[in-house]
């Protein structure tokens, strides 16, 4: 697109909307380092307007379908306004709809007269008739608004805090998602349940589809969006992008902070498999994802170690924000290949399932040998497993290379020891057998990878290891 006018607001920005009929641009920003405020904007001047709203911090803004009403979600407050509707030189004064728990969420129906939030606990709140005491809230007046507060429906499924919420087109249905992977359609106003699991990761936008009312459009966490027809309850169509990385925080919690680059939230860089020179990237839950840089396209991904997306406990994204210390996860540290790509050897941890508290780690080294054709096409796995070594060092796994030749590798450790490993030779008449019986190809058929040799060097802990040119 083209760049066609700039407006310097002068604090960083959190979370923005427009208003149509009004013309205004309320931006939410964090306020001289301090607190947050909600500015409105008069485009196309860019100039302030009155109708300030004071946050406690910057926060996600909300507008209804018509653009006339907005809502922010502040701690156990939601605050909702009418757009444009401040005198000059004065702040707006919203409608506070007071909770016990803190807000997550929040979504208009196409109608001006429900509004939905969503909260911590899972609950999710509808006020009907709101509308009615926004007069009351603009005008001030206490009385009238105590009298004239908005009759609240409250329902509960999610065990997690609401991720995010969604009218339909005619106003008949809500739908929620959250921390589950699951889409929640409420029909209105009986508040019956209808569900469609198993959707790969926590929800944070549901959006609707004005071609077709029946289709829904899902953001996903992991950078995945779905479009789903809740008519046939069914996903027509699945786009990935880049997936975000392990955090940085919870590996150096368990010794690996070595696989993060100096300064970065994430394991340091990636890995380019030779030959179709796809980008190899360590994403969250123990994964590998296989990347076109070239095509700007996702190509496809491996689970490295069995891991549920979903987890009853805070996610790591949220820990920092819940003041919680970063607790150990699954994670994939260390990646490398073989000169011709057939192989793949990983390294990734596991939380301790040894003494309760513990933020030790139990690191697994696997070896991976490339699928055939007509394993990819039916699994879509690029690489099935062909070793797997628990603990292959004492310590923390600190070094992975791979030999430029030959099928060899060397991991070093922080107990001071490097260890070599090779690939064995199948057995005579045993990998004709093994072959005809996987289609040719078979992992199995070009022998399993073992501990060669061992070493050490005056009991001083390696950081990294590599290979010269020439091998």
């Amino acid at each position: 697109g083209v760049n066609l006018q700039t407006w310097t607001v002068g604090e960083p920005i959190e979370s923005m909307v427009y208003s149509k009929p009004t013309g205004l641009a309320y931006v939410s920003v964090h306020y001289k380092g301090k607190d947050g405020r909600v500015l409105p904007y008069s485009l196309p001047s860019g100039t302030e307007v009155p109708g300030r709203v004071k946050l406690s911090k910057p926060r996600q803004l909300y507008i209804s379908p018509s653009g006339r009403h907005l809502a922010a979600g502040d701690k156990h407050s939601l605050l909702v306004w009418a757009a444009g509707g401040s005198a000059p030189g004065n702040r707006a004064q919203p409608l506070n709809l007071h909770h016990t728990k803190a807000y997550t969420c929040a979504a208009f129906d196409a109608t001006d007269s429900i509004i939905a939030a969503g909260d911590i606990t899972g609950r999710v709140l509808i006020w009907h008739n709101y509308a009615q005491s926004l007069d009351a809230a603009a005008a001030g007046n206490t009385a009238a608004l105590e009298v004239q507060l908005p009759v609240c429906t409250t329902v509960h499924w999610h065990a997690h805090p609401v991720g995010a919420l969604c009218f339909s087109l005619d106003g008949s249905y809500l739908m929620s998602g959250g921390q589950e992977g699951v889409l929640v359609q409420w029909a209105l106003p009986t508040n019956k349940r209808n569900y469609l699991p198993h959707l790969g990761g926590p929800l944070r936008g549901i959006y609707t589809s004005r071609a077709d009312p029946a289709k829904f459009v899902v953001a996903h966490a992991d950078n995945t969006v779905r479009v789903i027809n809740m008519a046939t309850m069914a996903v027509e169509l699945s786009i990935h992008g880049l997936r975000p990385p392990p955090a940085a925080g919870a590996l150096a919690a368990v010794g690996y902070g070595h696989c993060c680059s100096s300064g970065s939230s994430s394991p340091a860089g990636g890995v380019v498999q030779p030959g179709s020179g796809l980008l190899v990237l360590q994403v969250e839950h123990s994964m590998l994802q296989f990347y076109d840089a070239v095509r700007d396209r996702h190509v496809g991904r491996l689970q490295v170690s069995a891991r549920n997306p979903v987890s009853l406990t805070n996610s790591t994204a949220s820990q920092p924000a819940l003041g919680v210390a970063p607790q150990p996860q699954a994670a994939v540290v260390l990646v490398g290949f073989t000169a011709d790509g057939n192989s793949l050897i990983t390294v990734d941890i596991q939380p301790s399932t040894g003494v309760y508290g513990s933020t030790a780690a139990e690191s697994t080294l696997r070896f991976w040998d490339r699928s055939t054709s007509s394993q990819a096409a039916s699994t879509s796995i690029p690489y099935t497993l062909n070793t797997s070594t628990d603990n292959p060092h004492q310590g923390t796994v600190t070094g992975l290379a791979c030999h430029p030749l030959h099928h060899m590798a060397v991991t070093t450790g922080s107990e001071g020891g490097f260890r070599v490993w090779q690939r064995s030779k199948p057995q005579r008449g045993l990998a004709g057998r093994i072959s005809q019986g996987t289609g040719g190809g078979s992992s199995s058929s070009s022998g399993h990878w073992r501990c060669s040799a061992v070493g050490s060097y005056k009991g001083i802990g390696f950081s990294s290891c590599t290979f010269s040119q020439d091998g």
